[in-house]
This record gives structure tokens, C-alpha cells and sequence, in this order.
């Protein structure tokens, strides 16, 4: 029962997983499937191992997707000095040059990049900030705070003539935005993958169990059928003893009423 738990359970030990806990999603690896089908979930930048984990409280782990507002192409089929638009200058056109800024791939009949994990744009010219570029970035911001603080200037405060002006709002570049629709679309795909797989592993775990049950009944019949071949010469055996035990028997008779005759 425990082995068809196991093979039953949709997420497996390696898999990416994403753990709901307060709200938000804490991505991790499922490291074992316990025989009650709940699993022990080791978190990617937590020591710490959950067990016991709930299926319900787990969500396959999607690489995050962006929407691209990417502008039409206006120049078509033109020529580029004098030559004729080639497959080339296509990809070049709408992938940039050097593609994907070497950061990803521009499949043919796409027209944009698929980046690689950590960056995103039309070219994947950015890239995602991960804990190790904050903690860098804190060192280099606190180095600065320092200086400013104990080098910056000393020869008194600075005269102001009036209040800064200032000429609107700070315009500021939002980013990306996460295509979530795409991500759910693309964990529902692996989800089946994933229910298909389980269905093999227990449909495989079924057939061992099958193979060995027939081999223990094979066995069995084997022992049985041996056990009767010897139960049949011991039986056979016995009564030729008897026999021969009767045949002394009547000749003690035998003799012993010739010598009471004679006397």
C-alpha cells in the first residue's frame, strides 16, 4: 500500500514546487513522499524541512512569464542595402542583434525572444533581481552611506536661495508585467504530464504486485503438487511395510499352530 502511495503521488522527490503559507507562495523542492501521500517540502533558502505537507497546499513551480507589448513591424519586406530580406534579417529585426542578446532563444514563427530563467524583455536585455544582487547592491549603498557620512562635505551647511523647483512628477519606468494567465495555462499542462506519469508508476507498481502474486500461486501449486507425489510414496511405502509386516505375522501363526498340532 505504501509503494502505490508513493507512485500514486502527483508531485514526486526533485520536483519544483511552490508552498502556500500566509498568503504567499515559497518556492522549494519536494524531497520524499510519505506513505499517507503528504510530502516533506525543503524550501530553497530555508534550512528548515516541512513534513507532512498537504498536496493541496502545494502548486507546480512555473518559470515567471512576462507580457511583451511588442510594436508591429513597419518595414516588411524591404530590402537592406540592395538585398533581398532574409530569414536572417528577420530573426534580427524582432529578436535583435545578437539574438535574445545571447540571453535566450527566437524560435522561427515567433517573432520574440523565450528568455532564460532570470531575465525578460523584447531582447531579455533585463534581468530579475535575485537575493545575492540586494545583498550586493545593500553593500554597495551602505559603503556609500558611509562615505558621504564621514567624507562629504565639511565646510558648513549649504546656502539655499529658495525652494527647489520642480518641473512635474517623476516619471518612473513601471515594470514588466507577469502574464499570471500564461503561468496558470502552462501549470495546468504539467499537471497532466504529471497525472499521467503517476497513472504509469501505479500501473507499474500494480503489474510487479501482480508478477509476484502469481509467482508466490506458482510456488504454491508447485509445493502442493510435490507434497501430494510424497504424501502418495509415503502411503505406497507403508503399505508394502504392512504387507510385509502381515506376511511375518501369518507365518508366526502358522508356525506356532504346527508345533500345538504335534503335541
Amino acid at each position: 500500500l505504501c509503494e502505490l502511495a508513493v507512485a500514486g503521488a502527483l508531485h514526486q522527490p526533485g520536483n519544483e514546487v511552490e508552498l502556500q503559507e500566509y498568503g504567499d507562495w515559497i518556492k522549494g523542492t519536494v524531497t520524499e513522499v510519505n506513505c499517507d501521500g503528504t510530502y516533506q517540502f525543503q524550501p530553497e533558502y530555508e534550512g528548515r524541512v516541512m513534513s507532512y505537507v498537504q498536496e493541496s497546499m502545494l502548486r507546480t513551480w512555473v518559470a515567471t512569464i512576462y507580457k511583451y507589448n511588442v510594436e508591429p513591424i513597419a518595414r516588411g519586406m524591404q530590402h537592406r542595402s540592395g538585398a533581398a530580406w532574409t530569414e536572417a534579417d528577420w530573426l534580427a529585426e524582432r529578436c535583435g542583434d545578437p539574438l535574445c542578446s545571447g540571453r535566450g532563444q527566437c524560435p522561427q514563427g515567433r517573432g520574440h525572444c523565450i528568455c532564460d530563467e532570470l531575465y525578460y524583455g523584447p531582447h531579455c536585455e533585463n534581468k530579475e533581481w535575485t537575493r545575492e544582487d540586494i545583498a550586493s547592491a545593500g553593500v554597495v549603498g551602505f559603503v556609500f552611506f558611509l562615505y558621504a557620512f564621514c567624507c562629504g562635505n565639511k565646510t558648513g551647511p549649504t546656502e539655499r536661495s529658495g525652494p527647489t523647483q520642480r518641473s512635474g512628477p517623476t516619471q518612473t519606468s513601471a515594470g514588466p508585467e507577469i502574464d499570471h494567465q500564461a503561468m496558470d495555462e502552462k501549470r495546468m499542462v504539467l499537471d497532466k504530464i504529471k497525472a499521467t506519469q503517476a497513472k504509469l508508476r501505479v500501473a507499474r507498481v500494480q503489474a510487479k504486485h501482480d508478477e509476484e502474486r502469481k509467482a508466490a500461486l506458482d510456488k504454491y501449486d508447485t509445493e502442493m503438487d510435490q507434497l501430494q507425489r510424497d504424501v502418495a510414496n509415503d502411503t505406497a511405502q507403508l503399505g508394502n511395510a504392512m504387507q510385509r509386516v502381515d506376511h511375518v505375522l501369518d507365518r508366526y501363526e502358522a508356525v506356532g499352530y504346527a508345533n500345538t498340532t504335534m503335541r
